[in-house]
């Protein structure tokens, strides 16, 4: 807000935004009709009702707009306390991926470094509920694009979202987390930490909604298209027969973006969605340096790809081993049939020790990378 009491047309976009029954969609047509939030300030109760809004909602934004000077006040006070960015969809900064989308949100709060936001990145999604080999694919995932230097967007939600976020952030990578909630308010609860290791890694956090707007179920399907929105291509980790994934790759697939699933053990339920999107066309990711392969933004990093090859740090003893056990789950008859060395405990105890496999219950143990 200037000095002189003239509210800005960013300030505007504030106002209108703030007016709950006014969403993204709604925000376009307002723009579209009176080319700016300044000038539909001014705009007369009729006209709105053309454009699709009830009486309740032309009085709550009425009542909005005579208050705007306190609300602006308020709105700046709080995002400052809080180190909150407000960007809009007439700044610089806003993001050009999803700036191209049909129902881009015209205001995004943001915590961390903005700058992510106009870089190339790579979206990936899954259950909530993920299976041994789902967590495995995502927080390997994560890890390979952190050290090709490719940011991860996710929902920070439980599941795929959270293992791909520690994957990431386990090899120093940047995150953009994109939540359904306000800045202020995080949700799950539990992954608290997820969000505050985002930002000291130098990622961020981003939101559609005001700073304290509470979890509502609407909310997460709407958010699946900014996640959607700001990547060159989303990756569906594993997916039930129905589920939000299933819903970010749709979205994907109207903002004319790739969409790419990881095959599954067809028993498994986890599966049912990832398989599905393969049969109905999605591109197939069996390793990870696919993605670069496809993506033509990426194609120069094929030449200098991070891999994550076995290092030489493990003994040929431990080599003839570890290549005995698959990404899947092994019991450990098996492996004492397979691999007849009477140190076989202590070799198995010194894979662990150097994160190339994990044991699991049941004296069952699976390959990690």
């Amino acid at each position: 807000m200037n000095l002189n009491g003239q509210i800005s047309e960013k300030d505007w976009m504030l106002i209108f935004h703030q007016t709950n029954g006014i969403g993204s969609i709604t925000m376009k047509k307002i723009y579209e009709y009176f080319g700016s939030f300044t000038a539909a300030a001014d705009g007369n109760l009729l006209t709105f009702r053309h454009l699709g809004l009830s009486n309740l909602v032309i009085d709550k934004l009425q009542a909005n707009i005579n208050k705007c000077n306190d609300i602006i006040n308020r709105i700046h006070e709080d995002n400052h306390k809080h180190n909150v960015k407000v960007i809009t969809i007439i700044d610089e900064e806003y993001p050009k991926l999803l700036a191209e989308i049909y129902d881009s949100p015209f205001i995004l709060f943001v915590k961390g470094d903005e700058i992510l936001l106009n870089e190339y990145s790579i979206s990936v999604v899954g259950t909530r509920e993920p299976s041994y080999y789902g967590k495995w694919a995502a927080k390997g995932l994560g890890q390979f694009m952190a050290d090709n230097q490719v940011p991860v967007v996710s929902g920070l939600a439980k599941g795929i979202d959270k293992f791909v976020h520690e994957g990431v952030l386990s090899r120093n990578g940047k995150c953009i987390g994109v939540v359904a909630t306000g800045l202020a308010e995080i949700y799950p609860l539990e992954h608290k930490y997820l969000y505050e290791n985002i930002l000291e890694s130098g990622g961020c956090i981003i939101s559609e909604y005001s700073l304290y707007t509470k979890a509502r179920q609407g909310h997460f399907p709407a958010r699946n298209r900014i996640i959607s929105g700001l990547s060159l291509a989303t990756i569906v980790v594993e997916s039930k027969e129905k589920g939000g994934a299933l819903i970010t790759a749709d979205q994907a697939l109207e903002q004319n973006r790739d969409v790419f699933a990881i095959p599954g053990n067809i028993n498994s339920p986890n599966s049912e969605g990832t398989n599905n999107l393969l049969k109905q066309g999605a591109k197939v990711l069996t390793k990870w340096e696919n993605i670069f392969e496809e993506i033509q933004e990426f194609q120069y990093k094929t030449d200098n790809l991070n891999l994550n090859r076995i290092e030489n740090d493990i003994t040929n003893d431990e080599k003839s081993l570890l290549e005995l056990i698959p990404f899947q789950e092994i019991h450990i008859d098996l492996l004492q049939t397979k691999y007849g060395h009477p140190d076989l405990f202590v070799i198995l105890l010194q894979l662990q020790l150097k994160n190339y496999i994990a044991a699991l219950p049941g004296q069952y143990y699976v390959r990690l990378h």
